[in-house]
């Protein structure tokens, strides 16, 4: 089979809440590097990545990843090719990696991206022997994950699974009771979980509150003062201010815009 490069780009951005699952994979070999800590998922097991990971899919294997927070960025070379092609440079399949230089391999990438835009000119030996490089880049620059970056990514995975089940229902729950959830202090899992998600847990915890909050006004006749103690506020005075200065109106007039 003969190797041949179906697709690249270079700094592909997506947005917020972006997640990307293909059930049945592509046809092709994918390389990606992401530029921001990821959650990816192979198999059974979710992976929270360091920055500037790598994953080589290959053809007709499940994709399912999203960003940790935020939206992310991404590289990425779609190529067809037989095995022995991408066996001679031993580089693992289906599994997250790093690389020593990155933005090496990206330079790279960048200039496969470049040539396939450029379609007055006939680049196809020479985006094969630019695919070549960027696979013999990542070669010999590998990295896999140490035992420190090991114990790293236990403590990101204990901050996400905490995160999204608070998410999911965050009545009950104080900054404290998410300290205590995961063995930490209060100041360290503070100091901590704004280092992974970029917001104070606190802040965290009132914006998942008035989302359900939110849902119940969608979903409900219930009046506000029994939303208001269902949140965990005792004075729904105070359930309605905090709820304004979150979204700007008050829940009366949010359930009557809706």
């Amino acid at each position: 089979m003969e190797t041949k490069i179906s697709g690249g780009f270079y700094r592909m951005s997506e947005p917020e809440g972006t997640s990307i699952l293909i059930e049945h994979g592509m046809g092709t070999y994918l390389v990606l590097r992401f530029y921001d800590p990821m959650i990816i998922t192979i198999g059974e097991e979710k992976i929270i990545t360091e920055k500037d990971a790598f994953i080589i899919y290959t053809p007709g294997t499940k994709q399912d990843y999203k960003p940790v927070s935020g939206g992310f960025t991404n590289d990425y070379v779609s190529f067809i090719a037989d095995r022995n092609y991408i066996k001679k440079y031993d580089l693992p399949l289906n599994e997250v990696f790093y690389s020593e230089s990155p933005q090496d391999v990206s330079d790279k990438l960048a200039f496969i991206t470049w040539m396939l835009t450029d379609v007055m000119v006939d680049h196809t030996e020479a985006l094969k022997e630019q695919l070549d490089l960027v696979l013999k880049s990542l070669q010999d620059s590998i990295v896999l994950m140490t035992a420190k970056s090991k114990r790293e990514h236990l403590m990101r995975k204990q901050f996400i699974d905490l995160r999204e089940q608070i998410r999911d229902f965050p009545i009950g729950w104080t900054v404290e009771k998410m300290a205590k959830k995961i063995y930490l202090t209060r100041s360290h899992f503070c100091i901590n979980y704004k280092k992974q998600f970029g917001i104070t847990p606190s802040d965290d915890l009132l914006s998942f509150t008035m989302e359900y909050a939110k849902k119940l006004l969608d979903e409900t006749e219930l009046p506000i003062h029994e939303i208001s103690e269902k949140c965990g506020y005792i004075n729904s005075n105070n359930f309605i201010r905090a709820f304004k200065n979150v979204t700007g109106t008050t829940p009366l007039r949010y359930r009557k815009n809706k």
